[in-house]
């Protein structure tokens, strides 16, 4: 709720529902007792079939979905450096979850398409143990940039490029040193914290499971 303080507990009871076919009924009893979805997919493949299904399930409920991009410590080693296609490969995953809603009658529950900007997308990983939102690296960044952290929320996704020279935004690329907000404001130092702590890992002989750490 808006009014919770920093001191307030809130209870959180998550049902993990069986995502293969062959439980779809228990699914859609899960989905009955839930007030929201939380949809979890691999950042590189994109919304698998069944989950296109499960969350058609959670629409027809009258379900809200957000979404949490998993498994970015894979994209990481499968395109490390190119920030640009890790980037199109999330947005591809986004989008075509988002395809999937908008088939719902809007109508019924309004627009509960996800989207970044707006926090209803979280990026992280499972294996590992961490998580973000872009309100997280906004309220980082907006102070240094000059704008409101709401703002920034909205310059950290899509088509809004920086350019670390004249510390200006641009909504097309048109110097070869500008670059999109949330390749250098989130990929580019999240892909340098992985690479140290793996690196600090290999170095001590420590397993990928104690990197997160």
């Amino acid at each position: 709720p808006s009014d919770t303080t920093p001191t307030e507990k809130v209870l959180l009871n998550i049902i993990d529902s069986p995502g293969h076919v062959d439980f779809s009924s228990e699914v859609t009893a899960a989905l009955r007792l839930a007030d929201g979805a939380l949809v979890v997919i691999d950042c590189a493949e994109g919304p698998r079939v069944q989950t296109r299904t499960v969350v058609r399930q959670a629409l027809a409920e009258r379900i809200r979905p957000v979404l949490f991009v998993n498994k970015l410590d894979k994209m990481f080693s499968l395109w490390p450096g190119d920030y640009e296609a890790c980037y199109q490969r999330i947005l591809r995953g986004i989008e075509s979850l988002n395809a999937v809603i908008q088939q719902n009658d809007p109508r019924l529950m309004g627009p509960v398409t996800v989207h970044p900007q707006n926090a209803t997308v979280a990026f992280g990983s499972g294996l590992h143990g961490w998580g973000f939102t872009l309100r997280h690296w906004a309220a980082i960044y907006h102070d240094r940039c000059g704008i409101s952290e709401r703002k920034m929320m909205k310059k950290l996704w899509g088509d809004n490029f920086w350019d670390p020279k004249t510390k200006l935004w641009s909504r097309t690329k048109t110097l070869q040193r500008q670059v999109r907000g949330f390749n250098h404001f989130v990929l580019r130092p999240l892909t340098q914290l992985f690479q140290a702590c793996k690196d600090c890992c290999e170095a001590n002989h420590i397993g990928p499971g104690a990197a997160s750490s």
